[in-house]
């Protein structure tokens, strides 16, 4: 028994001696964080002088769809634009006929027995107005063209404006980072043993992104809303939900309110509250129709 004791007593001093020196060992192996640890733990990497989030080259990335696409909505409105402008030129020209065929008319109605080339230039012009009335080909071409337009100035506008919020995230991103002591530390630290001065982003390629994002939202972002006119006398304008593009509006100055289809409201994300009045709207064509239906009657 005495023996096991000294035994014991004899392995306890070496025992602490290994603790001590796994202890040193563990001290030794949780180095403080490097300076560029640091700031690659905040998702920072090394763009030349500068330490950039990953959301710039994302950006930049992103950005080289926008001028195509805008030379595309340009191109589209262009097209739209010509298409409608045949389209007018149609309906002044059925004017134009019925007008002279009203004058044909009426210098038939002071004859005993009418002219026969007056009798003929009208039933000429008649057959002209009925063959335009039942050619759709202009106003289908007019429809797809302007169709074709809005999907993609849409495309285009939502690009830019989430191009915008990327980059308002972005800024908000590198304030916070600005304000944060540990990677101010660490950004010192670095430019103590550089010769080119490190410095948080922005970087000037973000700068950049900036200043075209403003020139490009000038083009659809004004206190000027273009209008274009369509079937009969109503105007539809382009709108935009909470930064999101959405559709053709149509303008008519008697309505107190805006009316949405449920389908775009849902996909803007607008729903009715239970709280909300709800009561029957029409849209202005069907109102015009049935006035006009009433005063045939």
């Amino acid at each position: 028994m005495g023996y096991r004791r000294i035994v014991a007593f004899a392995l306890f001093p070496l025992l602490t001696v290994l603790s001590v020196r796994a202890a040193d060992e563990k001290d030794a192996d949780a180095k403080p964080q490097g300076a560029e640890e640091v700031l690659t733990s905040h998702g920072l990497h090394k763009v030349g002088a500068f330490y950039a989030l990953p959301e710039e080259t994302v950006m930049t990335k992103k950005y080289k769809e926008v001028e195509p696409l805008r030379k595309k909505a340009t191109d589209a409105e262009k097209k739209a634009k010509d298409a409608e402008k045949r389209l007018e030129q149609k309906r002044q020209q059925v004017i134009m006929c019925m007008q002279k065929r009203q004058w044909l008319m009426s210098q038939l109605n002071g004859q005993r027995s009418g002219d026969p080339r007056i009798v003929n230039q009208a039933n000429e012009l008649s057959g002209t107005i009925e063959l335009m009335d039942k050619s759709h080909e202009v106003e289908d071409a007019a429809k797809a063209a302007r169709s074709a337009a809005t999907d993609v100035t849409e495309h285009y506008v939502e690009l830019v404006l989430q191009l915008r919020k990327g980059y308002n995230e972005a800024r908000e991103k590198y304030e916070a980072l600005a304000a944060d002591e540990k990677v101010t530390q660490a950004l010192e630290s670095l430019n103590k043993d550089s010769a080119t001065k490190l410095k948080l982003g922005p970087t000037t390629a973000m700068a950049m992104l900036d200043r075209n994002l403003k020139r490009l939202e000038t083009s659809f972002v004004s206190e000027i809303i273009q209008m274009r006119k369509g079937d009969g006398d109503l105007w539809y304008v382009s709108a935009t939900f909470n930064g999101q593009a959405a559709c053709d509006l149509t303008v008519d100055t008697g309505s107190s309110s805006v009316l949405l289809p449920y389908a775009t409201a849902a996909k803007l994300g607008i729903t009715a509250s239970e709280t909300i009045r709800k009561s029957p709207a029409r849209s202005p064509t069907a109102t015009r129709s049935r006035r006009s239906s009433s005063t045939r009657r």
